[in-house]
């Protein structure tokens, strides 16, 4: 009887091993993608904001950052400004409130990085944010056209 109980216990403790493993796994997955999606939606967010609207400018400091001049032509000054604006690293703070990229939930904080760079062609009009990493971030790429009707790449990061 001994014997049989010890085969029983083993056998026992090896399905709830498994089963344990099983889920997570399961959820290590699950809240991988979720964070994944979550980034990619903040991504697309501050393209879409970038190239659709015109933002609120004061002087060279955005009020709500936008560099459209008309759908899909960029103004090439908010451009000059904001790369302006990004080349003081105190700016970078205010730039992520700016974006929406730090949120406060139930007393936690989370703060997202962010990397914008325009080119026209291999011409680098704008380079703002920190330079992102090789994993867990997000790309997005959009295009428009200067005022003078030359093709710009407008690449966020998010992570």
């Amino acid at each position: 009887m001994v014997f049989e109980f010890v085969v029983a216990a083993v056998i026992f403790f090896a399905v709830v091993f498994y089963t344990i493993n099983y889920l997570n796994s399961g959820v290590s997955a699950f809240s991988g993608g979720s964070y994944v999606n979550n980034l990619e939606i903040r991504a697309i967010q501050i393209s879409e904001l970038l190239v659709h609207d015109p933002g609120v400018w004061e002087d060279s400091t955005p009020k709500i950052v936008g560099l459209s001049k008309e759908w899909p032509v960029l103004n090439m000054t908010k451009i000059q400004l904001l790369d302006g604006f990004c080349n003081y690293s105190a700016n970078y703070t205010y730039l992520l409130q700016n974006l929406g990229l730090e949120e406060s939930r139930f007393g936690s904080r989370r703060i997202y990085n962010v990397s914008i760079k325009i080119n026209e062609g291999d011409n680098v009009l704008l380079d703002c944010g920190l330079n992102p990493p090789e994993k867990m971030m997000v790309n997005v790429e959009r295009f428009a056209l200067s005022e003078g009707d030359k093709i710009l790449t407008v690449n966020v990061w998010v992570w």
